[in-house]
């Protein structure tokens, strides 16, 4: 397990052959004229910039414009720092003394994102992304695709199924895993060509955001330590839901003033006016027409009712905070008669789920059965091996026990999670294998038993961490570790 940042080094550059001086004759026509115009217009560094730099800074802002919309404001804050120092340390440099500093921001940086309570399921992927990246053994910066099996403190199929759930579970993360992919192919690659370090690209963006950061974050919502009629960990997904809600109330006011003062009068009065349908159109009617612009009234009447469906589908997407939020859901399907919106089946999936949470059933309609059957199989022989009245072992018993175990986790391991409960059971059976302490084995049985509280609380800082990831997901996702896999 690593106890600091590992420092691997983008390869230093190596510049490539200088070409032949090869002469082209071109006409200074209009569309290279605009071309030049536009390139004087670029910052210096830009123009000067290589494809291959242009590609590496284009996707570092593809993430740090991920992070700015998904993330919340306290954790976007802490991935900026972090991002800034890391791909710094990920950078070559000279002496012990500054690889020292490198590592003790890298180090802090981690452990200021590690520190934050999730305010959306983005949050809790960042964090289990980083996680994995430190129980994995991989580089400051880097892609966990691209972990080394021979350094790492877990299974090279573990690695594998966490680097394929966790990209799914946000952008952000997809982001990440594509730009530490990308980092590392084009380092040290002479078909790559580069006139700066791959670590002073992605620092340098990461640096321009965080000089941005005043002004790109708004002030959190003040929200008050403990909500009436609230669990203390739907704060974050409150102020989610508040924001949205706004939005909604203010497409639906927009949308039923212009109804009634433009839409409403405009379309009676074309209706007075023509009369039958059928009919030709009469001096009389062309002359109104040519002074009101229906067909923009139209159009515009359009977009208004749009705005409330999107608003409407981002609300029904959102967890709801409370049954309170729950019921507004539900009054705003029946008022757009949501039954016959093609996004039916989806929104009353999610309003099931919502259900589903505050009955203390899970979070979703569960797809993860064969998963969850493999989990309780797994917790059901570590519960006979922790108890304390199971007959003497035999070689025959443990043969089977191990049979048992074993399949399980292929199952578990093996299978993408579809649900928030499918990867919690995965991140439980994963975590002995990364504590490797006795006490870990209660992780998968009961959480809540004395010796596993006890071991925790001596146990290495990446165990504590991984542990904390997984209860702030128990906590979003509304899921009981003590009941998942009795």
């Amino acid at each position: 397990m690593a106890s600091q940042p590992t420092f691997a080094p983008y390869m230093p550059l190596r510049h490539a052959a200088p070409k032949p001086n090869i002469r082209i004759a071109y006409i200074a026509g209009d569309a290279s004229i605009a071309i030049q115009r536009g390139m004087a217009a670029e910052p210096a560094a830009k123009r000067e910039s290589t494809l291959e730099e242009l590609a590496i800074a284009g996707l570092a802002g593809e993430l740090i414009a991920a992070g700015r919309e998904l993330l919340s404001p306290s954790m976007y804050a802490a991935f900026l720092r972090w991002g800034e120092v890391s791909s710094h340390f990920s950078t070559d440099h000279q002496g012990d003394e500054e690889g020292t500093r490198r590592c003790t921001l890298t180090s802090n940086a981690l452990s200021a994102v590690t520190a934050i309570t999730p305010g959306n399921k983005h949050d809790m992927a960042l964090k289990m992304y980083l996680a994995s990246m430190e129980a994995a053994d991989c580089a400051a910066f880097s892609a966990l695709s691209m972990a080394d099996a021979a350094m790492a403190n877990i299974a090279p199929d573990l690695i594998e199924s966490l680097a394929r759930d966790l990209p799914a579970q946000s952008p952000v993360i997809a982001c990440l895993e594509e730009l530490g992919k990308l980092a590392w192919t084009a380092s040290g690659n002479p078909a790559f060509s580069l006139s700066l370090p791959i670590g002073t690209i992605i620092t340098s963006a990461f640096r321009a955001a965080r000089g941005e950061l005043d002004l790109a974050i708004p002030a959190p919502s003040p929200l008050p330590a403990v909500l009436d009629g609230y669990s203390p960990y739907m704060r974050g997904p409150l102020v989610a839901w508040q924001k949205a809600y706004a939005v909604y109330e203010a497409a639906a006011a927009e949308l039923h003033a212009y109804q009634r003062d433009v839409y409403s009068p405009t379309a009676a009065r074309y209706t007075e006016l023509r009369g039958d349908p059928r009919s030709p159109l009469t001096a009389e009617i062309e002359a109104w027409l040519s002074t009101v612009p229906i067909d923009e009234v139209q159009d515009h009447f359009d977009d208004l009712v749009m705005a409330k469906h999107d608003a409407s589908e981002r609300l029904w997407a959102m967890p709801a905070p409370s049954t309170v939020e729950l019921a507004t859901k539900l009054k705003i399907f029946h008022e757009a008669e949501g039954w016959d919106l093609t996004c039916a089946g989806d929104v009353i999936e999610r309003i099931t789920a919502d259900a589903r949470r505050f009955g203390r059933y899970g979070a979703f309609l569960q797809p993860d059965l064969n998963l969850l059957a493999a989990f309780r199989r797994r917790a059901a022989e570590a519960a006979y091996w922790l108890s304390d009245d199971h007959p003497p072992a035999t070689d025959e018993i443990e043969e089977r026990s191990n049979a048992i175990v074993v399949e399980a986790e292929a199952v578990l391991f093996g299978t993408a999670a579809t649900t928030v409960e499918g990867v919690i059971a995965k991140l439980r059976t994963l975590y002995p294998h990364i504590s490797q302490d006795a006490f870990a084995e209660h992780a998968v049985t009961n959480p809540r038993h004395p010796d596993f509280r006890a071991g925790l609380k001596v146990a290495d800082g990446n165990d504590q961490v991984l542990w904390a990831c997984i209860e702030d997901l128990a906590r979003i996702g509304g899921n009981d570790l003590t009941e998942q896999g009795a």
